[in-house]
This record gives structure tokens, sequence and C-alpha cells, in this order.
């Protein structure tokens, strides 16, 4: 199936369903959801509605549009009573298989953040709300500056078990790196 180009509509949340496995060979919703990333999602939405730039990939089935993407974003949706949300309908001829690859890929994150410069570049705070997850936000970038257009030295922290390492009051896990002269500075000591 060549689905090119898609439309994006305006549909009543009360004609649409999360996913519970009613489509034939196609599973139930495989995203969960903590009660606090839960609550965060409803806040984000309550207080900036984006949900335009996000909308829900639905597929009719049996007079009701299933969520094929989106599944958390209409149960907050519908916790904050929104009459409509937008979305994106799958094609009528679409089989399990090309549902189920619209599940997945609208699950799947392609690449990974970069977190040195996550860490040094925004705004903690605001990725905190937006739902971004690091094992730990306690890297101190100011302490890591260095002259405007000097590379930075860092050191890219890799672990063989989960446990994390504890360098000064920083917790590090796997992907997480330190600025060479940071590290130091804390050996030294």
């Amino acid at each position: 199936m060549d689905i090119e180009y898609a439309q994006i509509v305006k549909m009543a949340t009360r004609n649409i369903v999360n996913n519970t496995g009613q489509i034939p060979d196609v599973p139930a919703n495989p995203r969960t959801i903590t009660q606090k990333d839960f609550d965060a999602l409803k806040a984000r939405i309550a207080e900036n509605n984006l949900l335009g730039m996000f909308p829900l990939k639905v597929f009719l089935h049996e007079g009701k549009y299933v969520v094929l993407g989106g599944n958390q974003r209409l149960r907050a949706a519908k916790a904050l009573k929104l009459q409509f949300v937008p979305c994106i309908i799958a094609p009528d001829d679409a089989d399990a298989d090309t549902l189920q690859e619209i599940i997945t890929l609208e699950n799947t994150h392609d690449g990974e953040f970069d977190w040195d410069a996550l860490a040094n570049q925004w705004d903690e705070e605001k990725l905190k709300k937006w739902g971004v997850k690091a094992a730990n936000w306690g890297f101190q970038p100011e302490k890591a500056e260095r002259k405007k257009g000097a590379k930075r030295n860092c050191i890219y922290i890799e672990m063989d078990d989960d446990k994390p390492l504890i360098i000064g009051n920083v917790m590090y896990t796997t992907g997480d790196s330190i600025d060479a002269s940071l590290l130091r500075e804390y050996l030294q000591h």
C-alpha cells in the first residue's frame, strides 16, 4: 500500500476509541504510561494544546475510529473533556500488516538525543516539562563551559551494567557525557 499524503481532520472524541485489539490481526496498543507521566501529558495538552501538531492516527472499524497512534493523547484529551482532536485517517483498504506497521512506526523514534547538547544548550526545566527523560538532570553546564568556539573535550560514559557512576554530586549512566576538564577536577580532589 502506498500512502503518499494524508490530511488532518478535526474529529469528535466521542467517535474515537483506544486500540484494545478489536481490529482482527492487529494487537492492542503496546504502549503504557505511568500516572505521573499521564498527568504531565494532560498538563502539557491543557497548557499548550499542541495536539494540532501531533494528530492521532486512526482507522475506521465497525463505525468507530480506532487509534493506531496516540492512545495516551486520546485518553488525556477525553480526561480534559476536549470535544475534538486532530486525526489522520488510515485508508479503508489498509490491511492488518499495514496497520501494525503504522502502530509500530508511530511509537518508534529513530535516532537519539545528543545528551551533551541538551545539557548545555537547552533549558532543563522546559525539557522536563515537555517529557524528556534523562537518568539524571544533574549535569552542571556552567562548570563545564569553555571559551566560545572552542571544541568540547567530553568523555562519553558506557557502563557494563545498569549501575550509575557517581562523580561529585552528579550521577551518570550509559550514554551520558562529562567534560574532561570537569572530570579531572573531580578526580584531583
